[in-house]
Order: C-alpha cells, then structure tokens, then sequence
C-alpha cells in the first residue's frame, strides 16, 4: 500500500497562480503570489496546470514554466490538470513524471473539464504505472445540468434554489463510479473537495472493503449549509441599492461553499 502525504503544511501550498478560467482570470501572478507566499512563511508552492483542448501535457508544462520562471520567489512545482486524453497525452505521463510532475487533477463535471469513464479509467490505469496519484473533482455533470435545465423550465431562478440544482447524490454517485473504476484500475485515488455526508459514506464503505481512497474537504463545508440561502436579508437589497458590508461577506463565503474554489 502506497502512503501519500495530504493535509495542511506550513510550508507548502496548492495554488492557482495567473489563471484564466473563462468568466474571470486569477488576481495574483507568480510574482505577486509567491512575494504573499514568503511574506507568510510558504517556501513551496505547488500551482495547477490546466491543460486546454487541442494542447499536449508538454505544451501546457512549458507555458506554466514561462509564466513562472523568473518572477517565483519561492521554489515550486506543478499538479496537471488533464482535460484532453488521447493517445499522445497517454504517451506523456512517462515524460511528466522526467519533469517532475506526479500529481493530476481530473474532472467529473464541467463539460470544457471533464474527462468521460472511458478515460477515467485509461487515464488512472496510466498514472498508476508511474505511482502518481490522480485528485478528482467528483460530480455528476449531466445530472446537474438536467435538474439546472428543468428548474429554469419552471422559471424558478432565485439564488436561493441553487443547492436543489447540484444535489449531494450527484456528488455521491460521481464518487461511487469514481471509486469503481479506480478498483478496477488497481490505483489509489484522492477525492477533492468532499462536500456531502452521502458522499463520505461511499468513502467509508470503500475503505471498509480495503480500498485505498484518500479525501479532503474545505471549511465551508464544515461550517456552512444551505440554511444559509434562507436567512431573512441575505440576498435582498437595501433601499439605496447596495448590500450592507455584512450581507456581503456572507454572501462571499456562501459563493466559496458552491465554487469549489475552481481548485482542488
């Protein structure tokens, strides 16, 4: 049984430095990021590479090496994002872990993200015989994307409803089909970002059988559930138009809850 070392290190942090994720791109660059980083005592970061459709794992290594050479002021690494498999991206992971790279990220969710059983499988079979270990973001996209679709059928809008539009059973699911296939594939497996009970007992139930399933969580989903959507004010305005300064830290950490902070 391998032993992989996950949790929280005064030393190191996973970062998502000068990222374009579609409708924002990340505050912090390298330089900014890393300046924080020692400010604060972080000797090491380990930032995601997030491979886009169309690039091989090499091309996307390179461009997070010129975004980051010359301007870190900490040392650091990468954790591949893999979005686009194919035969060439197989080819690859031999390569990746030359460089240094044994950590991925994969995607059960977000159609520009996500990877499909098929590949899941070719894709953790591959990582496994580097002894790499493969984080992943497990939600059933298609199943949030039906309930999302039929509660706009219904015109039924409100910000309030968004926790009935991604129901802990599609995230139990995901990791149900997650942990099946990654028994099948011979690997251990690290799930990210675990936000339901129905989820963590699937966990359990897998490490009950011997498997080796690693999780983590974030304190959102410790402290926050979505009682939070139901408060009288929380997402009303006042009458001059803007949000009391409290309503909107409220309302910055209820978005933490339900972003999954586009990271692990």
């Amino acid at each position: 049984m391998r032993k992989f070392c996950f949790g929280i290190c005064c030393h190191c942090i996973v970062d998502h430095f000068d990222l374009d994720a579609g409708d924002f791109h990340t505050a912090d660059d390298f330089y900014t990021g890393t300046k924080a980083a020692i400010a604060g005592g972080t000797t090491s970061i380990l930032d995601f590479t997030t491979q886009e459709k169309g690039q091989t794992l090499t091309e996307v290594l390179d461009v997070w090496h010129k975004m980051a050479d010359g301007k870190s002021s900490c040392d650091y690494g990468f954790h591949m994002s893999i979005t686009d498999w194919n035969d060439e991206a197989k080819k690859e992971i031999k390569e990746m872990t030359r460089q240094g790279v044994t950590s991925y990220k994969l995607y059960m969710a977000y159609d520009n993200l996500r990877v499909n059983d098929k590949e899941l499988f070719e894709i953790l079979s591959a990582i496994e015989e580097e002894h790499g270990i493969a984080g992943v973001h497990c939600e059933n996209g298609d199943i949030i994307k039906a309930v999302t679709e039929k509660l706009k059928a219904e015109e039924r809008h409100s910000i309030r409803l968004h926790p009935k539009s991604r129901p802990a059973e599609a995230e139990a699911e995901a990791v149900n089909r997650l942990l099946t296939i990654a028994k099948l594939a011979g690997t251990p497996v690290n799930i990210v970002h675990l936000s339901s009970r129905q989820g963590l007992k699937v966990v359990q139930r897998a490490r009950k059988e011997g498997q080796q399933v690693f999780v983590e969580t974030c304190p959102q989903y410790l402290i926050l559930d979505e009682k939070e959507y139901n408060r009288p004010g929380r997402f009303e305005k006042k009458k001059t138009g803007r949000h009391s300064g409290k309503l909107l830290q409220r309302a910055k950490l209820i978005c933490l809850a339900l972003t999954t902070a586009v990271s692990i």
